[in-house]
């Protein structure tokens, strides 16, 4: 078993293993092994096990967002998520149908760990012009989300005279 798991030993390792351990004979039957790791108080094989619940509440605090709470973090979200639109509309496509469905659109909502609530969910909808039966090719995904670019004009044109 030692060997298996790479675990390697000297001769003198190998016997102070198995004396710590109780292993003091040749042979070892399958039950004198197994009595050797019973617990000492009698609950050892066979014992019932710990039924207790093993689900444990997080005490975290959390709130809900709002629709506006969400579309003011939504591009810069983004952003830091995905780099740029186009892998962002990809990756959020996911059935690669070229068409973003609002199930996609929530499911990116979640992984950016918005809490939001289904009303407020309709709401950040509404507030781009969708609904839920809305879906959202490249071109308009690109619309609602790029950032507004400020037109770049030559010095000569910002002179203040």
């Amino acid at each position: 078993v030692l060997r298996e798991h790479e675990i390697h030993l000297d001769e003198d390792q190998f016997k102070r293993l198995t004396e710590k351990l109780g292993f003091t004979k040749e042979e070892l039957s399958y039950l004198d092994f197994v009595s050797l790791f019973e617990d000492p108080t009698g609950n050892g094989p066979g014992a019932a096990l710990d039924t207790g619940s093993n689900h444990h509440v997080n005490d975290t605090k959390f709130h809900y967002m709002s629709a506006e709470d969400c579309l003011a973090q939504l591009r810069d979200k983004l952003q830091q998520g995905y780099g740029d639109l186009y892998s962002a509309f990809y990756k959020i496509d996911s059935n690669r149908d070229g068409l973003v469905t609002m199930h996609d659109f929530r499911h990116l909502l979640d992984s950016f760990m918005f809490i939001i609530k289904p009303q407020e969910f309709q709401r950040l909808l509404g507030l781009l012009g969708l609904n839920l039966s809305s879906t959202l090719n490249y071109k308009e995904f690109l619309h609602l989300f790029q950032k507004p670019q400020s037109p770049v004009y030559p010095p000569w044109l910002q002179s203040s005279h």
